[in-house]
């Protein structure tokens, strides 16, 4: 057993199994689950190098003009990582063990590395080049990462340095950019100082840390520009915070530097009085150090909370594969169940709406009937003072009363009965336009509703009959029947005595006239009556039976449909179910591995 794989984890039954054998089987799981897997499967792969390699990731973060550049060329006795007055890595740059100093630059869009093996001046200006948010706004160049190679002996165990893009800067793609590195760190080396001591952003910023990062090293910067009183007054504010505010132990240890001093320095050997007092040589010894013979510990522990987290993101993606795999199933048999209940409820809404349609009828023809009835007796009379008239003029011009009736009384019935016509008809467009429309739009919203619920159920235009219909009744026009002929031409005038009055003359054609043409009358109301009550049972069942014909269509549609959908789900049922036993027993597999990490 190798030194890099010498963690063990136990099983529930004492049985040994160290980390790279758990990783192995990981990885095996993900040779046949798809493609959206493969970044947790790289993920994971990258835990394997770096712990065959013991390849141990420590991170320089805090917030922008922390010094953290500068920090990091004191650490190593390093020139080579540009420092400025403005925030300036917008880059994260990875600085590991070389036999020679060098300079790598990769890229996103498949452009050649760029390889810098020349003096650290040129090295410098190269990070500058693509590094900077200056010379490179936005990482408009797509530069993925700088890799720094020297021969320093804080590397040569295997330990990587990250400068990382300040956070909390203007540049708010810096701060996402730091945020993401996070997660594949293993130690982060955050960096405060006086001015000011802390913010509110590195507390929110520390929280997103402590999610991903097991150790963490306070290290305080630029102390050289405080007074002993300032600073005795400094490290009990900043507990404060980590203890207040992010669950610090009050133990919780700080690490005074002057970054910048320590840089300065000539002579950087532990025992020099100036590397002391400038706290870089602290660093070295208690961090570096301690990372050093605890690295492997530390490694291990890193990698396998990371390969905690990893697992637990492979089961959440197989929950939500499942998921989707589970979603269409549960519609389809909500779909069916739904038609299922909704081919009933549509049934009886044919017979309902139909009903409904010989009830508007009744109404309609007794409000007819009703109507005619009360404006009968009204034109009777009105037509009897008009024919009196006649009469008592005819007598008066010495006419013959019978003559007169009969060139007059057509034009007077026409005029009366058409009014009447005019009249009723008015009066019952409105219920007859609503006895129709009513089923229809009831209809129509029966088949939105099933299109909304089943989306893809399908009945088209040209399966149905139109709805609308038109609620005009046609006009009525009096014709004169054999029968009123018959009894005009029936009239017998009386006969008139040599000296009879022109009243008594009047009573007796009144007496012989108007019974006739009263009879007359009630026939052209009797014939009015059938033509409009005909035309509104013509137009009402006209609407029936499109209607009956539209619901039949729809449910012969709706029957069609939940054949299709019980179709559909019997043919994808068992290949989708063997997907989701195939991802469950993933899945298992993957919170077995779980249950071995200790």
């Amino acid at each position: 057993m190798t030194e890099t794989t010498g963690l063990t984890l136990a099983r529930k039954h004492h049985e040994a199994i160290n980390i790279d054998e758990l990783i192995g089987q990981a990885l095996g799981l993900f040779s046949d689950l798809p493609s959206r897997y493969e970044a947790i499967k790289l993920e994971i792969t990258d835990l394997r190098k770096r712990l065959s390699q013991g390849e141990i990731r420590l991170a320089v973060m805090g917030q922008f003009k922390r010094g953290k550049s500068t920090f990091i060329n004191s650490l190593l006795n390093i020139d080579l990582l540009p420092v400025s007055v403005i925030p300036l890595t917008s880059i994260p740059t990875y600085i590991r063990y070389g036999a020679e100093t060098s300079c790598i630059i990769r890229f996103y869009n498949k452009k050649h590395e760029l390889v810098i093996r020349r003096s650290a001046e040129e090295i410098k200006n190269a990070l500058i080049q693509f590094v900077s948010e200056e010379k490179n706004p936005k990482n408009k160049l797509c530069v993925s990462e700088a890799i720094i190679e020297c021969d320093n002996p804080i590397l040569s165990n295997g330990t990587i340095l990250i400068d990382t893009p300040g956070f909390g800067s203007t540049f708010i793609h810096n701060t996402q950019t730091t945020v993401e590195l996070i997660k594949g760190c293993d130690a982060v080396m955050f960096l405060l100082s006086a001015d000011p001591p802390f913010t509110q952003t590195e507390v929110e910023f520390l929280k997103e840390v402590k999610k991903f990062v097991p150790r963490i090293f306070f290290i305080v910067n630029k102390v050289d520009q405080l007074t002993v009183d300032e600073l005795k007054k400094l490290d009990p504010f900043l507990k404060s915070v980590l203890i207040a505010q992010l669950e610090y132990p009050p133990d919780v240890e700080l690490f005074h530097v002057s970054a910048r001093m320590g840089q300065s320095i000539v002579n950087r050997s532990a025992n020099n009085p100036a590397m002391q007092l400038s706290g870089m040589s602290i660093v070295k010894s208690e961090i570096i150090d301690f990372m050093v013979r605890e690295k492997y510990f530390t490694l291990s522990q890193a990698v396998t909370d990371k390969f905690k987290k990893a697992l637990v993101t492979a089961s959440a993606q197989c929950d939500s594969d499942i998921l989707d795999l589970e979603s269409p199933l549960a519609s389809a048999r909500q779909q069916l169940d739904w038609l299922t209940q909704q081919c009933d409820v549509v049934k009886a809404k044919a017979e309902r709406e139909l009903s409904l349609i010989d009830v508007e009828i009744k109404a309609l023809v007794d409000f007819v009937d009703k109507t005619l009835d009360k404006k009968k007796e009204e034109l009777i009379a009105k037509a009897q003072d008009s024919i009196k008239k006649l009469i008592e003029t005819a007598i008066l011009q010495g006419q013959n009363p019978l003559s007169t009736i009969k060139s007059s009384y057509g034009p007077l019935l026409d005029e009366m009965i058409n009014h009447l016509f005019l009249q009723v008809t008015t009066s019952i467009s409105q219920p007859l336009k609503k006895a129709v429309s009513l089923p229809a739009s009831q209809f129509l919203k029966s088949v939105d509703e099933i299109r909304k619920a089943v989306p893809s159920f399908a009945i088209v235009s040209s399966d149905l009959r139109e709805l609308s219909v038109d609620c005009t009744v046609p006009p009525y026009a009096t014709v004169q029947t054999a029968h009123q002929a018959a009894a005009l031409e029936a009239i017998r005038m009386p006969s008139f005595g040599l000296f009879s009055s022109k009243e008594t003359k009047r009573l007796k054609c009144e007496a012989k006239i108007l019974p006739a043409l009263e009879a007359i009358m009630s026939e052209q109301f009797e014939r009015l009556s059938f033509h409009v009550k005909n035309n509104i049972r013509s137009i009402c069942d006209m609407c029936k039976q499109n209607l009956a014909y539209n619901f039949t269509a729809l449910q012969e549609t709706m029957a069609r449909a939940m054949t299709d959908l019980l179709n559909t789900q019997t043919a994808s049922e068992a290949p989708t179910r063997e997907k989701i036993a195939f991802l469950q027993k993933h899945k298992e597999a993957f919170a077995d591995i779980q249950n071995y990490l200790v």
